[in-house]
């Protein structure tokens, strides 16, 4: 059965069963796809939508990726690519980024716009999915890695919980950016403290040395027996061994 087409926007699909490809220097896709035309006889976008994908992003900081993942694909017809894919997650984080050992999670995506402008877009294939994805360009391409329902024990005493994303820099930094964290720090018995739905910026040298600091939420705070009553109106947390 194929879906309806006229002479002047006829239905043109093409399917590639074991495709791979690259896109920049650290993001792989594999899986079997089907392309699919979109606009009048003489050209158009090509639209993929896809199920049992592997998708994989790989530097020289950490290893993530999912398998049997759904993805959204637009390759534009006047250039660059826009692209979404969640599924079952892996992620490693290589030697020097100590993270690992105190990280759990639930589930990671990419998303990736090269095209030179922003993209709101349906798209039908195997399943419906929507790209929303902000400008990028083929020079300096928008790539962000999200992790959802991440926790991280930062040193002995921080652990900070929420949905994060990961950019990797040129100069093998990793920035990490998150709205709506819980951060919460245990300095002994006495001390302990938090933030619930705070924004968070993180930086994680190629050492392995961290920097991190969360802005607004609502605040918590513990100083022991030593003081009858106190309050905060705002906290912040900040962390800095670089």
């Amino acid at each position: 059965d194929l879906p309806i087409g006229t002479r002047a926007s006829p239905f043109v699909a093409v399917i590639a069963n074991g495709f791979s490809a690259k896109l920049g220097d650290y993001l792989s896709i594999a899986g079997d796809f089907t392309f699919q035309r979109t606009g009048g006889a003489t050209g158009g976008d090509i639209t993929v939508a896809a199920t049992d994908v592997d998708a994989s992003l790989v530097t020289p900081a950490f290893r993530m990726g999912v398998t049997k993942g759904n993805l959204g694909l637009l390759v534009k017809a006047s250039g660059g690519v826009a692209l979404s894919v969640s599924g079952e997650p892996f992620f490693v984080l290589e030697g020097g980024f100590a993270l690992d050992e105190y990280m759990s999670y639930k589930g990671i995506g990419f998303e990736y716009n090269s095209t030179g402008s922003a993209v709101d877009q349906q798209l039908v294939g195997d399943f419906d999915k929507t790209l929303q994805l902000p400008i990028g360009t083929q020079e300096h391409p928008f790539l962000s890695a999200i992790v959802t329902d991440l926790h991280l024990q930062v040193g002995d005493y921080a652990a900070l919980s929420g949905d994060f994303a990961f950019q990797y820099r040129s100069n093998q930094d990793l920035a990490i950016v998150a709205d709506k964290v819980d951060a919460s720090f245990d300095v002994g018995p006495a001390i302990r403290g938090g933030v619930t739905g705070a924004k968070l910026a993180l930086l994680v040298k190629s050492n392995g040395t961290f920097a991190l600091q969360t802005t607004g939420g609502q605040s918590s705070l513990s100083l022991g027996s030593g003081f009858a009553e106190i309050s905060a109106g705002e906290m912040g947390f900040s962390w800095n061994d670089t």
